[in-house]
């Protein structure tokens, strides 16, 4: 990512590998997703990394939108939820990394635009309509929601006063109750945001220890746990001597690898926090370690990479019918560094 990083601050976005082809195309909900992976990266100590996070923020603040006390980033006439809930979140990480408190209005301006977005049930509206200057109603995202749950729930731990942990909470009841059925989502929806809002929510301090997750959270952790564990579980035994007789040819790409393991790492870190969990937190680790195992194995290496046009686009990234994109390096990027701990 950083090797790749444009001079205007944007990251290589999609790339062919067998053709040398730049695909041109861009997205600004993974440019910030980019961003705040490489903030939890450089609070990781990984050189480079927030240096290269803070050049693509300053991408981002030159397509700041700005309406009364709300804030947003788009490059077009609509802003949608999910960029301004991973900027929050990156922003946060860059907070609680290096100290500094310069992006503080920035963050509570980005995260009033979601607080606004949400609905009386904790729904989050995906999309404001810059044009007609509001949000589109009954417009939602399958991700969108679980990216601003968390990201209200980390801004809730820089500033515990504001309500943003309260907004947070609404959302996770939704999630962890009727989110599923409102949105008419079938099967029911393995959602990796959900796992980093439910380690994020468990963590407050107003929250009893030992016990911090309410009921219906808890039955959360656990169906998302089973829902992922069992994508983790069929992907690896495509490695065993008869996995592809069983469950056939799938290969997830980058970004498929990292999302189940950033879920299962979330619930991971849930888990250790609320002691009704306990019997499940070798099971979460042993899954997310396992996923974070088949990434690796995944990466092309420096030797694979001499064997195309440009090594540099190629050496450490993961690639699906010789493809990658951002998020794929966005994605195994964030999970491995949570895999670490587990």
């Amino acid at each position: 990512l950083i090797d790749n990083q444009a001079p205007d601050g944007t990251w290589l976005y999609e790339y062919e590998r067998t053709g040398d082809r730049v695909v041109d195309d861009y997205n600004v909900v993974r440019h910030a997703g980019v961003m705040m992976s490489l903030y939890q990266a450089g609070a990781a100590g990984i050189e480079g990394a927030t240096e290269s996070a803070d050049h693509g923020l300053e991408w981002a603040l030159d397509h700041l939108v700005e309406r009364d006390d709300w804030a947003g980033v788009s490059t077009g006439n609509t802003l949608r939820a999910g960029t301004n809930a991973l900027l929050v979140a990156g922003l946060v990480e860059r907070r609680l990394g290096t100290g500094e408190a310069t992006y503080d209005p920035l963050m509570s301006d980005l995260a009033r635009f979601l607080q606004r977005q949400v609905e009386p049930n904790g729904a989050l509206l995906a999309y404001y309509d810059l044009a007609a200057d509001r949000a589109r109603p009954d417009t939602y995202s399958i991700y969108y929601t679980g990216e601003a749950y968390w990201a209200l729930g980390r801004l809730h731990r820089v500033d515990p006063t504001a309500g943003w942990g309260a907004t947070a909470d609404l959302m996770g009841n939704y999630m962890a109750t009727v989110r599923d059925d409102v949105e008419d989502i079938w099967p029911p929806l393995a959602d990796h945001w959900s796992g980093y809002g439910l380690a994020e929510t468990a963590a407050f301090p107003e929250r009893p220890v030992g016990e911090p997750l309410t009921d219906d959270e808890l039955e959360f952790v656990r169906r998302q746990g089973g829902l992922i564990g069992q994508r983790v579980r069929s992907i690896s035994q495509r490695f065993g001597p008869w996995g592809v007789v069983v469950r056939g040819t799938f290969t997830p790409r980058g970004g498929g690898y990292g999302v189940f393991g950033e879920g299962l790492t979330g619930l991971w870190r849930a888990a250790q926090l609320d002691d009704r969990l306990a019997d499940e937190r070798g099971t979460l680790a042993e899954r997310a370690t396992c996923i974070g195992g088949l990434a690796v194995e995944a990466q092309a290496t420096a030797d694979e990479a001499t064997e195309y046009a440009a090594p540099g686009k190629v050496e450490g990234a993961w690639f699906i019918d010789d493809i990658t994109r951002m998020d794929d390096q966005q994605h195994a990027l964030s999970a491995l560094l949570a895999a670490i701990d587990a």
